[in-house]
C-alpha cells in the first residue's frame, strides 16, 4: 500500500491533469506505473526491472492474501521480509527524486 501511495503521489505532484487522472480512474498496476514506458518519460528516472519485478510480486501475494482470506497463499516470512525491503527502496528512490514534500500530506 505505502508503494501504490508513494508513486501515485509522484504522478499527482507532477501536474494538475495527472493528479486529476489518478485520483478520478482506476489505476494501472504498480509495475506499469514504475515502467520504463510510463515512468522514465515523465520523470527521467528509472525504476529498476528487478525492483519492479519484486514489487508485482508482493503486490500480487497481498491481493491473494487480501481477497481470498489467505486459503490460497502460503506465507514465509523471508518473502515478506523481502517484500517490505523492497517497499522500502522504492519509497526512498522517490524520496531521492522528489524530497520528501510529495509526502508531507501522509505524515
Amino acid at each position: 500500500m505505502a508503494a501504490e501511495i508513494g508513486v501515485k503521489e509522484a504522478f499527482s505532484s507532477q501536474s494538475t491533469e495527472l493528479r486529476l487522472l489518478i485520483e478520478n480512474l482506476p489505476s494501472p498496476s504498480i509495475v506499469k506505473l514504475t515502467s520504463d514506458k510510463v515512468f522514465n518519460p515523465i520523470f527521467g528516472w528509472k525504476i529498476p526491472k528487478e525492483l519492479r519485478a519484486a514489487l508485482g510480486k508482493g503486490m500480487e501475494c497481498r491481493n491473494k492474501l487480501i481477497h481470498t482470506n489467505g486459503d490460497s497463499i502460503n506465507l514465509d516470512l523471508e518473502k515478506v521480509i523481502d517484500y517490505q525491503e523492497k517497499v522500502q527502496l522504492l519509497i526512498a528512490l522517490l524520496l531521492q527524486i522528489f524530497g520528501e514534500i510529495i509526502f508531507l500530506r501522509f505524515s
